[in-house]
């Protein structure tokens, strides 16, 4: 199937939810290859009720989280908009503290943005946050959500709390997942430049990113503690902060690419505005606990959640200029004009 995706170009492949199997736990059920190697992007469906057919009003519930999967979460809905008569589409968050409504309402209306018109944020506090979707979801006639963590070893033993609320949810559930190397692919392509404002964001960001060049970390843990450190002046936050938005960042999806480079864009929370990191490595490591591509270039685009819109459109600009030549001039450069000279000639391009 991969090989037949491969070669005829496929943008989705669209697939029947894995029957349960009692040792899950134990023997790594065959779907499981496919969430972490992915040709094309994923949709996985777990059907519930009758179906729906063409002019049927559709009530969709979208549990959107800042990562990996966000944008094609909202991609889904817009498209699932165009073949169906939309009732509802609405964004819901659950929070633990009310403290954090704030954040997350600017983080719906940043991916409202994306969508348009015809949407409206749903925010609940509890301590339950799987509960919470399953009772949302009484609501609605879809659920879309992203797909688990793929760097949790937690869920070798314990169901994810996606994989929960698609047992648990009282409608279908529709799980999607994108390639890593294919990270908000769609913005630009989907939403269109006066959504994502794509164009305007890039060069400014260059001209101030913070940059390390041919640093020497032992490790991912030395590496990812230095990038905290580098950038926590620029987004005026704690170094541990920083850190901790990175891993998060990386346990969600692994980042890194066959190319050697790995591309973040983690939410930092007290970061202010949009900052761009381009780092170097004098020798290539491995950011897997488990051996994976060795990278020696690393693209970091940090962003607050009232910022996402911004922080995803140049993530995903910087994620296509970033072919095998920029790469090559990356690692050759030794100074700042350098590295501004390589990007440069790749926006001219």
């Amino acid at each position: 199937m991969a090989s037949h995706a491969l070669s005829n170009h496929a943008e989705w492949i669209v697939s029947a939810w894995p029957k349960h199997r009692k040792l899950r736990t134990i023997v790594r059920h065959p779907m499981a290859w496919w969430m972490h190697h992915p040709p094309c992007d994923l949709a996985v469906l777990m059907e519930r009720g009758g179906a729906l057919s063409d002019g049927d009003t559709l009530r969709v519930l979208v549990v959107a989280h800042p990562g990996p999967y966000d944008t094609a979460e909202i991609f889904v809905a817009m498209r699932l908009a165009r073949s169906f008569d939309l009732g509802e589409l609405t964004l819901l968050a659950v929070i633990a503290d009310e403290a954090e409504r704030e954040r997350f309402a600017a983080y719906h209306n940043q991916l409202g943005c994306m969508v348009g018109t015809g949407w409206r944020s749903r925010i609940e506090v509890s301590d339950d946050p799987v509960g919470a979707v399953v009772h949302a979801s009484a609501d609605y006639d879809l659920l879309v959500e992203g797909a688990s963590d793929q760097h949790s070893v937690r869920h070798l033993f314990v169901v994810s709390d996606a994989a929960q609320i698609a047992e648990r949810a009282h409608c279908s559930v529709l799980r999607v997942l994108v390639p890593g190397h294919l990270q908000h692919h769609r913005l630009a392509f989907d939403f269109g430049p006066e959504r994502t404002e794509t164009s305007v964001a890039v060069p400014r960001d260059l001209r101030e990113a913070v940059l390390g060049l041919r640093l020497r970390p032992r490790h991912a843990h030395s590496l990812f503690e230095h990038l905290g450190e580098k950038l926590a002046s620029a987004c005026c936050a704690d170094r541990a902060t920083v850190t901790r938005a990175l891993w998060t960042r990386q346990r969600q999806q692994p980042t890194e690419t066959e190319d050697g480079v790995a591309l973040l864009a983690p939410v930092v929370p007290c970061c202010e505005g949009v900052t761009v990191g381009v780092f170097t490595l004098a020798t290539p490591i491995s950011l897997r606990l488990l051996r994976g591509p060795a990278v020696d270039v690393v693209i970091v685009v940090a962003a607050p959640l009232s910022e996402r819109r911004r922080q995803l459109s140049t993530f995903e600009r910087l994620q296509r200029l970033a072919t095998p030549d920029l790469l090559a001039d990356l690692r050759d450069a030794r100074h700042r004009d350098d590295v501004h000279e390589a990007f440069a000639y790749a926006l001219d391009e």
